[in-house]
């Protein structure tokens, strides 16, 4: 009998643990045009800021009614970690506003990247004003300018600076350090750019200059660093960026020039007019300490960057229109290629030595990490998208017409793929933004038109007129529970992540804990409410605590 009761623990573990998580609120906006948001992040308390741009001329998103000033105008939403909407920061002018990026700091303040067109955009007590001159080209784009807006955690905007020049100004993205600095990636098409108040030249010849700049917490600059070649239109950008803990920073871009210099190395670009991909390290004076190269016959693109211990993750995407037989890319000199990938996943060390290719993995979209393995995020357009063992569906199955599902997928470092999920209807599901808190939850925001859009149990109808879009942003939960006897009443765990220990708090009395990994194999039974996890590795795990009332199964990370 104790043989049968073990076999049956271990068969209901490994079901448990290969089930993949549900989703646990979706919220929606509502108008008769377009909403969408283009952006998520979370703050330390789990609360969820979405951002993006409305076109509608009311919208509601939970708060009651908005309006808009004219053309599409920015906004901001925060929730709470159970979807309540707490506030809302909206407005622009008669040109187009949007939350391109969003980041939180240690003290939940907010910091937000927003493109603006309209001559005069008010943010709290701060006005700023768009640079105008003569755009460049025969159909040029409206001049814009950037703004970078720090609020509380309450909304109240302490300081906003503009990122400006006479022609085009746009951001890609923001990070902010332990220390409260502010790291914004952005490019200029103007002669002259300046950074907030310091009237700083990013490039006095360049047509197209992509540029890093450091702000403190204040909105102080404290530099800014050009990539790229003088005089060239070199259409570099720069993708995303990383900390470690010494301070130093990782930062992944791309150019499509014939050359493209890069401190004080010369590149030739194996696919002018496309685009080849670099990753760069960064001392916190901006220094460069290295850097490596990823170039093709095609494009190849770099699509940010995660760190996972003492070793870093970089996704790339190759252009699926341009792959052929002969189609082939290499990383620091050396080919990785393949003729049927549409890209992958590099693993690399802290000084951007190569490792491998993380198996199994094509196409990768946004990646995130919980401080142990990674999830792959994005939108497909097959009918079908397979991860490892694990196969979603596209609700809209024509390959004539398709028309976009968001996918989230969990794998392990070594490319095993522990779950995945989708979400969609019959229209274009996007999400343009994903996001991770630290207890692993996942968020993803962006728009739909389906109606219905379903996200397992929760459905959205779009409210717009003529297929228009409706924002959305939606929560993922981490925790993956036992069908046993449940009873989450009380139980808690701390500190998760954690390095040695973990904490169980429950009213009940405990009766064992048994410690698995990710494929339900029981490591370790224990008996106390400290749980000792000093000679486990990084990576998942699950505690399955029994208690005199039920049963019932955690993730933790142990880093």
């Amino acid at each position: 009998m104790k043989k049968i009761s073990s076999l049956l623990a271990i068969i209901s573990s490994s079901l448990l643990f290969a089930q993949a998580p549900t989703w646990n609120w979706v919220k929606q906006s509502t108008g008769a045009i377009n909403e969408a948001f283009a952006c998520v992040t979370t703050d330390a308390n789990g609360n969820v800021f979405a951002g993006g741009s409305i076109i509608s001329e009311t919208a509601d998103f939970g708060l009651g009614p908005v309006t808009t000033n004219g053309s599409a105008d920015y906004s901001i939403i925060k929730y709470d970690t159970a979807g309540t909407p707490l506030w809302m920061r909206n407005g622009g002018g008669v040109g187009n506003e949007v939350v391109f990026s969003i980041s939180t700091d240690a003290e939940n303040n907010v910091y937000a990247l927003i493109r603006f067109e309209s001559p005069t955009v008010t943010f709290g007590n701060f006005t700023l004003n768009c640079t105008l001159g003569s755009a460049l080209g025969p159909n040029p784009p409206l001049p814009s300018d950037v703004a970078l807006v720090k609020y509380d955690t309450n909304g109240t905007v302490l300081w906003a600076k503009k990122i400006g020049g006479a022609e085009r100004e746009s951001s890609t993205a923001i990070s902010v350090d332990n220390s409260g600095n502010v790291y914004v990636s952005a490019f200029s098409e103007s002669d002259n750019t300046t950074v907030g108040s310091s009237s700083i030249v990013v490039d006095s010849n360049s047509y197209v200059g992509a540029f890093l700049a450091k702000f403190d917490s204040s909105g102080n600059v404290l530099w800014i660093k050009r990539f790229g070649n003088d005089n060239i239109h070199d259409g570099c950008r720069l993708s995303g960026l990383v900390f470690d803990d010494l301070g130093n920073f990782y930062l992944t871009g791309g150019f499509s020039s014939e050359t493209f210099t890069l401190g004080s190395t010369t590149y030739t670009n194996t696919f002018p007019g496309g685009y080849d991909s670099f990753i760069a390290k960064l001392d916190p004076a901006g220094n460069i300490l290295e850097q490596k190269l990823l170039q093709g016959t095609v494009d190849d693109l770099f699509g940010g960057v995660v760190k996972v211990q003492n070793e870093l993750f970089v996704p790339f995407n190759i252009n699926l229109f341009q792959i052929s037989n002969s189609a082939t890319y290499s990383f620091d000199g050396v080919d990785y290629s393949t003729t049927t990938s549409t890209g992958g996943l590099l693993k690399l060390d802290l000084n951007l030595q190569f490792i491998g290719l993380v198996p199994n993995i094509n196409s990768p979209g946004t990646v995130l990490t919980d401080g142990a393995t990674l999830y792959l995020a994005g939108n497909f357009f097959e009918p079908t998208k397979t991860f490892g063992d694990f196969t979603v569906t596209n609700t809209n199955s024509s390959t004539t017409v398709p028309t976009g599902d968001i996918f989230i997928a969990n794998v392990d470092t070594s490319g095993q793929f522990l779950w995945a999920k989708s979400a969609g209807g019959m229209g274009s599901d996007d999400s343009l933004g994903f996001a991770i808190d630290t207890n692993a939850n996942i968020y993803a925001a962006g728009y739909f038109n389906s109606a219905p859009c379903t996200f397992d149990s929760f459905t959205m109808n779009n409210t717009s007129e003529d297929n228009y879009l409706d924002a959305f942003v939606a929560k993922l939960n981490s925790a993956i529970l036992s069908n046993t006897d449940l009873s989450y009443e009380k139980v808690a765990l701390y500190p998760n992540p954690t390095q040695n220990e973990v904490q169980i708090e429950s009213a009940n009395l405990l009766k064992k804990v048994n410690i698995s990994d990710v494929n339900g194999r029981i490591l370790d039974t224990q008996f106390e409410k400290t749980v000792n996890l000093t000679n486990l590795k990084t990576g998942i795990y699950f505690l399955t605590i029994e208690t005199e009332s039920g049963i019932s199964s955690h993730k933790i990370i142990k880093q």
